[in-house]
């Protein structure tokens, strides 16, 4: 052995860690550790050593054995079946090349290229607070946890075909990377990604992406400090949590189930106001228990060719919303929208279930089909007033769509009378101002017609005129019509206006009732 002790080896000058530069230095190293281990044992109790690379700066000098390096990089498969507590495997049924039996620990360490191909983690891997040069993990399974918080990975990241017996936890972890990705992986606890910070931009528009992945829960608490779009892909995801989120990102959830819990959200201690996605893409996805979205500002939000599934539910609440979108989406189960302020609002679905719009405020309604399903799920809730609402608000889109050019005309007038006269059904003070201002109009001409009785504005006079005019504005006032014509000494065209007068009263009359009655209106 070429070192007596620990203390032997060579230092770093800037960072005071030890320099492990070949596979033979890692084993003296390692080795001595077990003795350390040893010594503190306490008899009778098991012993349980672990790999301890923790402060070292780990790399092997390519070309291995020359005199002259070209590269530093940190490959397992030059120290495997070197370094205690590890081997090389043959024809191991799982396809494993190399196995390593107990916890190994990098952290605080640099590495200079973390390339894990085909490994066996039988034992916890912690990589915490540690310096990661190109990270790359392919076909490798993690039996216990791995454990890189407060970590910076620089390069790239990639993780593929991997599975994960236990939790990941990768938070408080800085990436200064150009690529991170996790490709067909398997994980069966928590991946935990809370304040992960990305802020290196990406070359050619390459986003994080998370792909053909399970994922038994996601978990990205404290989600602010990325500059980089996020692409979930093609995964099957149990519970998602997303708390707290400051993203001015495009954050993408594709073709991915959703069979768990999902909730965006933010905790007390965090100021709502501040909480952000700026888009938020969900396309064709499944829900298959529940999503809760709230108290979040979302400037895009679009859900598309999606599937709420039996009992499912999708909730979205107390956010506030620029342009909400869900077309082609098939809600088996129930889509909820409750106190939120969205500014655009666009629903097209396919096959609606259950929708839930209550206590929103909405500024401008996208299309008359968005309406229309809003109405539609209002009176199978047997929210009248809501559906009252929508049929109003539907009404006015006929008036301005393309279908509106081929109502007959005879259509069109009764449409304008009902609009111009109620608010198609809504407002009982429209027809009676309607009913004193034609009444008053009729009730003058009807004067400016008569023979002896021409208008007088003497205070007879007025009173004159203000009894015909209560006699006119009366419905239930009908008199004979000659008793009415050799009262007021009508001409031909008085008499007419004096009839015409009546069927106005009728009208509006009737228009006030209707739109009193707006609550007990069938549809």
């Amino acid at each position: 052995m070429q070192y007596k002790s620990k203390d032997e080896f060579p230092k770093d000058n800037k960072t005071g860690k030890t320099i492990l530069g070949g596979a033979e230095t890692m084993k003296e190293w390692v080795e001595l550790g077990f003795e350390e281990q040893k010594k503190k044992h306490v008899e009778g109790k098991p012993f349980y050593p672990y790999i301890d690379l923790t402060e070292c700066i780990l790399y092997i000098s390519y070309p291995i054995g020359k005199s002259e390096t070209t590269s530093k990089i940190f490959n397992f498969c030059d120290i495997a079946g070197i370094i205690p507590g590890t081997q090389k495997l043959e024809n191991d049924s799982n396809g494993f090349l190399f196995q390593v039996d107990y916890p190994i620990l990098f952290s605080g360490s640099i590495l200079y290229g973390a390339f894990l191909h085909y490994v066996h983690f039988k034992e916890r891997v912690d990589i915490s607070n540690a310096i990661v040069h190109h990270s790359s993990c392919f076909k490798c399974k993690f039996d216990k946890g791995l454990f890189a918080q407060e970590t910076t990975f620089k390069e790239t990241l990639g993780w593929d075909q991997c599975e994960f017996g236990d939790s990941v936890y990768l938070n408080s972890t800085d990436f200064e990377v150009l690529v991170f990705e996790i490709r067909d992986c398997v994980f069966n606890d928590d991946l935990n990604l809370s304040s992960m910070k990305i802020n290196t931009p990406s070359i050619d528009y390459h986003p994080i992406l998370i792909y053909k992945t399970e994922i038994r829960s996601l978990i990205f608490k404290n989600f602010k400090d990325i500059c980089r779009d996020l692409h979930i892909s093609n995964c099957r995801i149990g519970d998602l949590i997303i708390s707290n989120p400051k993203f001015d990102y495009s954050f993408n959830i594709i073709s991915t189930d959703l069979y768990g819990i999902g909730l965006i959200h933010c905790t007390d201690s965090f100021d709502s106001s501040e909480s952000k996605i700026k888009d938020l893409i969900i396309d064709r996805c499944s829900f298959i228990k529940q999503m809760h979205i709230e108290q979040t500002n979302i400037p895009n939000f679009n859900i598309s060719f999606c599937s709420i599934l039996d009992n499912a539910l999708l909730r979205i609440s107390d956010c506030k919303i620029q342009k909400m979108t869900a077309v082609e989406c098939i809600v088996s189960g129930c889509m909820e929208y409750k106190k939120n302020v969205i500014e655009n609002l666009l629903l097209d679905l396919v096959l609606f279930g259950h929708i839930i719009f209550q206590d929103n405020e909405v500024t401008n309604y996208n299309s008359r089909d968005t309406v229309r399903v809003l109405k539609h799920e209002a009176l199978e809730c047997n929210d009248r007033v809501s559906a009252i609402e929508f049929d109003k608000i539907e009404k006015k889109f006929y008036r301005k769509s393309q279908e509106w050019k081929n109502v007959p005309l005879k259509d069109k007038v009764i449409i304008w009378l009902d609009y111009s006269t109620n608010y198609f059904g809504n407002n009982w003070i429209y027809p009676l101002c309607w009913m004193m201002g034609v009444v008053f109009l009729l009730t003058s001409v009807i004067f400016a017609c008569s023979i002896y009785n021409q208008l007088d504005f003497s205070p007879k006079g007025i009173g004159i005129f203000f009894h015909g005019f209560l006699s006119n504005l009366n419905i239930f006032s009908i008199a004979d019509f000659d008793q009415i014509t050799l009262s007021y000494q009508l001409n031909p065209f008085g008499q007419a206006v004096w009839l015409f007068n009546k069927v106005i009263v009728t009208y509006l009359a009737y228009q006030c009732i209707v739109a009193f009655r707006k609550f007990n209106r069938n549809f």
